[in-house]
């Protein structure tokens, strides 16, 4: 329904909490209340998402417009996040069948980014899935810094609709697109810079020192990343070349002590039941 949150939605509050002392030294801190609310994409949404997937494809240049009007189109499956009485979005998921779309010139683009990334021992794996009629593309947007625990109500919201989708849509083909298999998702993370020394032992010349990145453990933007990711089937990842952050990204600490990445991660279907579970768990629902 235009314009009113989604049906069979809870709003989810969260705290932001202000620790500026005041001037006599007192540590209680303000607390804000923010409601958040689902609705369904809309029309009036379209910059606004267009905005969350302007790098999806780490700057390269695809039909962002088009994958947004998917997104805006299929609004039977698909939460827009907003603030009560704000119109703007604060972020969005949905999850989009690449057969049933595969004809869309940003699909396409996607799916070729894709196999051209791809390490090449998971190349076949990946085309096979790529191409596959059940195989769903989940996108999860939103402003960094909003509170980890809206990851969990996104998902319920999303994987009761693909339930309702399957039992609800009006003719056998569209039902049957709800199906999926397997999950994509491809995201970005974060790495601390780190460099050490490290003996050179391939000769025996006089021993040198060279500096060397080390791998570091990923930072996720998003709390459901990490758990997508220990759930997977396979995944691989690849360094950013479009570093620059977006006007409302904000992490915790200079952007150059970081390296970014983008990571594709691969999922059998039947693992939706434990990122539900895990990710309520990890928010305390």
């Amino acid at each position: 329904m235009q314009g009113s949150s989604k049906k069979a939605k809870k709003a989810e509050k969260a705290a932001d909490h202000d620790d500026t002392e005041d001037s006599d030294g007192d540590d209680d801190a303000s607390e804000v209340q923010v409601e958040f609310e689902h609705y369904d994409p809309q029309e009036s949404d379209f910059h606004a998402l267009r905005h969350f997937v302007t790098r999806y494809l780490d700057g390269e240049p695809y039909d962002s417009s088009g994958l947004v009007d998917l997104i805006i189109k299929q609004n039977t499956v698909g939460t827009v996040l907003k603030v009560a009485d704000e119109p703007d979005p604060f972020g969005f998921i949905s999850v989009l069948n690449l057969d049933r779309y595969k004809n869309e010139p940003c699909i396409g683009q996607i799916t070729r980014f894709l196999n051209k990334k791809c390490v090449s021992s998971l190349k076949p794996k990946l085309r096979e899935i790529l191409c596959a009629k059940g195989t769903g593309l989940v996108i999860s947007e939103r402003i960094v810094n909003l509170p980890p625990s809206l990851a969990s109500p996104l998902h319920e919201a999303l994987f009761d609709e693909v339930c309702w989708a399957i039992e609800d849509e009006k003719t056998a083909e569209l039902r049957q697109s709800f199906e999926f298999k397997h999950f994509v998702i491809v995201t970005q993370f974060l790495r601390e810079r780190r460099g050490v020394a490290e003996t050179d032992v391939a000769s025996l010349r006089p021993k040198k020192k060279r500096s060397k990145v080390v791998d570091a453990e990923p930072i996720y933007l998003k709390l459901e990343d990490e758990v997508w990711s220990a759930n997977c089937s396979f995944e691989f990842s690849f360094d950013c070349k479009q570093v620059a952050v977006l006007e409302d990204e904000v992490v915790d600490a200079d952007e150059a002590n970081f390296s970014r990445h983008i990571k594709v991660i691969v999922c059998d279907a039947n693992v939706a039941s434990k990122v539900r579970a895990q990710l309520k768990a990890l928010v305390g629902l």
